[in-house]
């Protein structure tokens, strides 16, 4: 499961109480999404240059950011969102 940021405490509260709806059936996939949108921050995407930009200037390797990619759907998500943290770490603040 991916690291969830929320835009305060209340409404992961909130988020969390919703979810449990969304579980159980009693609200749909759409309302759902909808506090996604209200309670969840966004991960910012990165292009492939930003990604070349930031392994040059943190003289990174390719090996380093694939170091646990596998086959598997969860493997490569899990690697996924390894390598936005570790790019989100290298990267100065702005990009």
């Amino acid at each position: 499961m991916t690291m969830r940021k929320y835009k305060s405490g209340p409404l992961e509260a909130i988020h969390s109480a919703v979810e449990g709806m969304y579980r159980s059936g009693t609200i749909d996939k759409a309302t759902m999404r909808r506090f996604d949108k209200a309670c969840l921050i966004r991960s910012p995407k990165f292009e492939t240059c930003d990604i070349d930009k930031s392994k040059e200037s943190n003289d990174t390797s390719d090996a380093l950011l694939d170091s646990d990619s596998t086959n598997s759907d969860k493997s490569q998500q899990r690697c996924y969102a390894n390598k936005t943290n570790l790019i989100d770490a290298l990267s100065p603040p702005g990009i």
